[in-house]
C-alpha cells in the first residue's frame, strides 16, 4: 500500500520549488516512509519549447521486519529474522526538454546509493542507483479528440533494462482512457476527468509475469490546482494542462 503526496510552484526568474511526502508499505515485511524537496530552474528556449533542470534531496526512515518471513532458502544471513529500522539520506536529479505537445527527459534516483545499516551483507544492503528515460507527444485528431502515447525505460546497473509503454486518448480536455503495457510484467487500464480545478484517476495493473507479491493492483489519483497566477514566465497552456494527468507506468 502506497500513500504520495506532492506539490510544486513555480517561482520568478525560471526557478521552483516542491515537495513529496510517501509511505510505502511492501507487504509489512519492507515499509518506507520519507520526504523530498525539490529545486528547479527553467530556461525558455522560445516562444513553445524549454528545458528545466531539478534536484532534490530526500530523507528515508526504512523498516525490514523478518519476524514473519517465509523464506524459500533457510539461514539466508541478509534476511536477519529480526525488526530492524535505518534512516538515510539521498539525492535525485532529473533534466526536461518540453513543449506545447511533447516533452522527453532523464532521471536518476538514488544518486549517492545510500548504504542501508542492517544485518546481513551491507554491500547489497543500498538504496540502488536507478535511470530512467521517458518522453510523450500529444497528438490532435480534431477540436475534440487527442491521443497521447508515451514511453518510459528504466534500468540499473544490476537489472536489466524494463519498457513501459502507454497511450491514452482524450475528450475534449474533459475525460481519458488508456491502455499501456510494461514489458514481461503488467497490463494497466486507466480512466480519468478534469473538471475545473480538480482532476481524478484510476489505474488498474493486471499482472502478467511472475509476480509473487500481487495479481493486480489499483491506483487512485486526485489532482487540484492552486487558484492563483503562476510567477514564471509564460508558458504553453494547452498541452501543458492536458499533460498535467500523465500516466506514466510505475
Amino acid at each position: 500500500t502506497t500513500l504520495l503526496l506532492s506539490g510544486h510552484q513555480a517561482l520568478p526568474n525560471g526557478l521552483g520549488v516542491g515537495a513529496i511526502f510517501y509511505n510505502d508499505d511492501m507487504g509489512g515485511a519492507i515499509r518506507q516512509t520519507g520526504v523530498e524537496l525539490t529545486g528547479a530552474y527553467s530556461i525558455l528556449l522560445n516562444n513553445q519549447d524549454a528545458v528545466s533542470f531539478g534536484l532534490s534531496l530526500k530523507g528515508n526512515q526504512f523498516v525490514f521486519d523478518g519476524t514473519n518471513l517465509s523464506v524459500l532458502h533457510q539461514g539466508d544471513e541478509s534476511l536477519p529474522q529480526t525488526i530492524e529500522s535505518t534512516f538515510g539520506v539521498d539525492a535525485n536529479a532529473g533534466m526536461m526538454v518540453y513543449g506545447k505537445d511533447y516533452y522527453f527527459g532523464v532521471s536518476v534516483m538514488n544518486l549517492i546509493q545510500d548504504k542501508l545499516n542492517i544485518s546481513g551483507d551491507t554491500i547489497a544492503n543500498r538504496m540502488v542507483r536507478h535511470y530512467n528515460f521517458m518522453g510523450s507527444y500529444l497528438y490532435a485528431i480534431n477540436k475534440m479528440v487527442s491521443v497521447q502515447p508515451s514511453a518510459l525505460i528504466r534500468m540499473t546497473e544490476s537489472t536489466p533494462p524494463q519498457l513501459d509503454l502507454y497511450v491514452r486518448a482524450i475528450l475534449n480536455g474533459t475525460l481519458w482512457g488508456g491502455l499501456g503495457v510494461r514489458a514481461q510484467d503488467a497490463v494497466v487500464v486507466s480512466l480519468g476527468v478534469n473538471y475545473g480545478a480538480f482532476n481524478v484517476g484510476y489505474n488498474y495493473d493486471i499482472t502478467t509475469g511472475d509476480n509473487r507479491l500481487s495479481m493486480h493492483s489499483h491506483e487512485f489519483t486526485f489532482g487540484y490546482y492552486l487558484p492563483r497566477r503562476s510567477a514564471f514566465r509564460s508558458r504553453p497552456s494547452s498541452g501543458r494542462k492536458v499533460r498535467a494527468n500523465d500516466r506514466i507506468l510505475k
